[in-house]
């Protein structure tokens, strides 16, 4: 597997975990001795990932300041800031000139154990839009919000009340070439998934993968103690 840019959207609010994140931002929330984003680091880095970009807003100079290069975890990492929120599109396509012409793009305060090596294989095959990982949800964990079609195309995705045709979750892990971001236009606050998915699922280029391996975000309280529970004793 040759290694790619991964692409981190860090720069949310985290207002569901307030007051803990009233002082710091919702990925440097720490479990055990270390920040939920270094978890995801050590992860990448043991599937063979070094070089990432982080799209930061809302206290970003605090994860900046703690990871600095990356050098100590012997990765390659960098910056890219927001002046103000701009919406998962928007912080996209204001870095666009230091995303790489292919890269993984992953939620920040989501980690998902995935075989790497296996999405990449099935996403590079593609050769338009994008693929994202779509946990099975037999747990379940939350509320279907997409439908994976039998052939692998993304036929629906809504983040309203989920409804009988959806048959999996977003699992915060996409595959997507740098030729996206001419899809979303510059200078606007903007949703990637409600905006431009909607443009690649018409278009029948959004594919998936469906996986069993159970992600674990840090949304709320009741989250973020399961993600402490599964962090601190596997990873």
């Amino acid at each position: 597997m040759k290694p790619l840019q991964v692409v981190i959207l860090a720069g949310g609010l985290g207002t569901r975990l307030r007051p803990i994140t009233s002082k710091i931002p919702k990925v440097m929330v720490e479990i055990g001795d270390k920040p939920f984003l270094q978890y995801q680091f050590e992860y990448l880095k043991n599937q063979g990932f070094n070089d990432f970009l982080l799209l930061l807003s809302y206290l970003g100079e605090q994860v900046e300041n703690y990871f600095q290069d990356g050098k100590q975890l012997k990765i390659n990492i960098q910056y890219a800031y927001e002046p103000e929120p701009m919406g998962t599109g928007g912080a996209l396509k204001l870095a666009q000139n230091k995303i790489r012409e292919e890269f993984l793009l992953l939620n920040g305060d989501t980690f998902c154990p995935l075989d790497y090596p296996d999405f990449l294989h099935k996403a590079r095959g593609i050769s338009e839009g994008g693929m994202i990982a779509v946990y099975k949800n037999w747990e379940p964990i939350a509320e279907n919000n997409m439908r994976l079609e039998e052939g692998g195309l993304i036929s629906a995705y809504s983040k309203a009340k989920e409804t009988k045709e959806m048959n999996g979750v977003d699992g915060g892990i996409a595959y997507y070439r740098r030729t996206v971001l001419n899809a979303i236009p510059a200078d606007k606050k903007i949703s990637f998934e409600d905006e431009i998915y909607p443009q690649l699922i018409k278009k029948k280029v959004l594919w998936g993968y469906f996986t069993n391996t159970r992600y674990y975000d840090m949304g709320t309280f009741e989250r973020l103690e399961i993600a402490k529970k599964a962090l601190s004793h596997d990873y």
